[in-house]
């Protein structure tokens, strides 16, 4: 018997915009987002979001914003949700479009492969200068910046951390207190 011809669909931001539920766009693959995070995920997430959120409106050279859950429409045929972005080039009107200065992602058993590998892959080639992603197993956070078009490791994955989000924002995050619970 012969086998039958496989038909994968390629499908475009257009496509996306007309579907309901929650979906990631990669490449023209359509990928269906995990149920609703278990409440340790939300906990980690809201503090992380907290953290970044005041440390930036404490710095008044800093004009950057804290997002959550929003779409990035990476190009045509992919669109992105991170977990947590933060924007410093202005506040699109409807979509992320253009790449976040920090994008974080909260590890999950249904995500962790695609949070690490294609997302993390995406992220490096559309040039995110920062890349976290945070464990809750582990209770650490895994800090990458780009330098010379590839992620490398920066910082502690536990305690207090400095860097700089963007020109003139250095601001301190304490991954300690994130995992409180």
């Amino acid at each position: 018997m012969a086998s039958q011809p496989k038909y994968f669909p390629n499908y475009t931001v257009d496509d996306y915009l007309l579907w309901d539920g929650d979906w990631e766009l990669i490449d023209g693959i359509a990928i269906a987002m995990s149920p609703a995070p278990v409440v340790k995920y939300q906990l980690v997430a809201g503090r992380l979001i907290t953290q970044l959120s005041s440390a930036i409106s404490n710095k008044s050279s800093c004009n950057c914003n804290v997002v959550h859950e929003s779409d990035w429409h990476v190009n045509s045929t992919s669109v992105l949700r991170p977990d947590i972005a933060i924007l410093c080039d202005g506040i699109p009107d409807r979509f992320i479009d253009y790449p976040p200065s920090l994008i974080v992602e909260v590890l999950s058993p249904s995500t962790k492969d695609r949070d690490e590998g294609i997302k993390r892959q995406i992220y490096q080639r559309e040039g995110v200068k920062h890349y976290w992603q945070v464990d809750l197993e582990s209770k650490t956070v895994l800090c990458l910046i780009l330098k010379n078009e590839e992620y490398e490791k920066i910082g502690a994955e536990k305690g207090s951390f400095q860097f700089e989000l963007h020109e003139s924002c250095g601001i301190e995050i304490d991954f300690e207190g994130i995992f409180e619970f």
